[in-house]
């Protein structure tokens, strides 16, 4: 039987150690067993690094589906908005983020 948290934390350290394509292809595979926001975050950082920034997008917002109030992954969503995009998740963060959160984001 897959090991899909191993997967994750084996993602992990090859992102840690700049391993992203596979990376990429460990977290496609823990993703089979897993629907968390960390997978999905961790995916974006791979696809982020590899240069396929429309997908990193996409799952970074698959990752605040999951987990809504996470900083770094709204830091990192945000960076690789335009303006229109960062326009639309400052419209959104309100009903996620504390006002402090969204001061230091926006």
């Amino acid at each position: 039987w897959p090991d899909y948290e191993a997967k994750e934390a084996f993602a992990a350290r090859l992102i840690e150690n700049g391993d992203f394509l596979t990376a990429a292809d460990t977290c496609e595979q823990a993703r089979r067993g897993l629907d968390t926001g960390r997978i999905w975050f961790l995916n974006a950082v791979a696809m982020e690094n590899l240069g396929d920034i429309e997908t990193a997008r996409e799952m970074y917002r698959e990752s605040l589906f999951r987990c809504p109030r996470d900083h770094a992954t709204w830091s990192r969503l945000l960076q690789l908005s335009n303006e229109e995009q960062h326009d639309e998740l400052k419209r959104q963060a309100p009903r996620w983020l504390e006002p402090e959160s969204i001061e230091e984001l926006f």
